[in-house]
């Protein structure tokens, strides 16, 4: 099978692919069996951008009881939350590269931090992609009394008022704010991004009425949306969510190609023995495709993704891609 192409539509009940490669995967890779039997030989640390308790920390401990089960050995979640992913980033960067210490990276830490922030000391490029896990994709979501519905609704009011309407981002160079930004521009509308340290907090706003709009996450919102709490005013998917089949997306609503994909994946030190990256990345699709981890991860509006090293390292670089004219203009205005 091919990889991931960037205008395919992933199924909301399956993952989106299943692509162990042939001849990526097995301890064979390993070399002799006693090889293959010495890796791993302790735990594996995780490192994280997000403090316990999150969705991600949640994500890495389901995928870390599948491993054990496998191995014999625990992955250790360790949080080192702050700087856009940098503080993580940073820590996995000088790490010793034989696959003990992996860092869980995502769409922000690796494509947009380093793009936005010219004092960021690391890139993609001193990592080597182990294994893909998810893609999330953002919605904009408002106050249930907020007078516009949907796209065109929203655009009527925001070019009636220029940046009067706000929105909420989980910070300066995140996800949402690149939504954000992608939006005004082919909305050919103007809003006023609100920073917050991060999606928690900006929820809570939401329900307080101190902030209008907000770019969110399923996960973080589906309850307050089945309550009426909040509204969707589009979804930022090739596809509709299955969780929420009445919500549209911004595709539907006139804004082709409007899809920010923000994948979530294990990386390792550049300079770790292939090998090790390929019994890492047998061991974590193994328990992607393990039906409870599937149906765990995907209750939280996100879509399974089961590639090899080298298929989850071109879906970065076509991610990226995708964006770079977005990412251009914010880091113009930035500067």
């Amino acid at each position: 099978m091919s990889h991931l192409s960037p205008s395919a539509k992933p199924s909301r009940r399956t993952a989106v692919s299943y692509l162990l490669a042939s001849g990526a995967i097995g301890s064979g890779l390993l070399g002799s069996p006693a090889q293959a039997q010495a890796f791993p030989s302790k735990p594996v640390k995780i490192v994280l951008m997000y403090p316990p308790g999150g969705g991600a920390d949640n994500q890495a401990r389901i995928i870390g009881e599948q491993f054990q089960a496998a191995t014999g050995q625990p992955m250790i979640i360790e949080s080192r939350p702050g700087a856009g992913g940098s503080i993580a980033a940073q820590s996995v960067k000088v790490a010793a590269p034989d696959g003990y210490t992996l860092l869980n990276g995502n769409l922000g830490m690796m494509t947009l931090t380093p793009a936005l922030n010219t004092g960021t000391n690391y890139s993609v490029a001193d990592f080597v992609p182990v294994a893909a896990i998810s893609i999330i994709y953002p919605m904009l979501v408002a106050r249930s009394d907020f007078p516009a519905n949907n796209l065109k609704e929203l655009a009527a009011l925001a070019k009636s008022k220029p940046r009067e309407i706000s929105y909420g981002t989980w910070g300066p160079g995140s996800v949402p704010h690149v939504a954000g930004a992608w939006l005004e521009q082919d909305a050919g509308i103007q809003l006023t991004p609100i920073p917050y340290r991060g999606e928690v907090p900006m929820v809570v706003d939401l329900l307080g009425g101190q902030l209008p709009l907000g770019w969110a996450s399923l996960s973080a919102v589906q309850q307050h949306l089945k309550m009426g709490t909040l509204k969707v005013v589009g979804v930022a998917a090739e596809a509709r969510f299955s969780q929420l089949p009445a919500a549209p997306t911004f595709i539907e609503q006139g804004l082709r190609d409007f899809a920010l994909r923000s994948w979530f994946g294990y990386f390792a030190p550049k300079g770790t023995p292939a090998a090790i990256v390929a019994e890492l990345n047998t061991r974590i699709n193994q328990a992607l495709s393990t039906p409870n981890v599937r149906s765990r991860i995907e209750e939280q509006g996100q879509v399974v993704l089961v590639q090899s090293s080298a298929q989850f390292g071109e879906y970065i670089s076509q991610s990226a891609a995708r964006i770079q004219p977005t990412l251009a203009r914010l880091a113009a205005n930035i500067k």
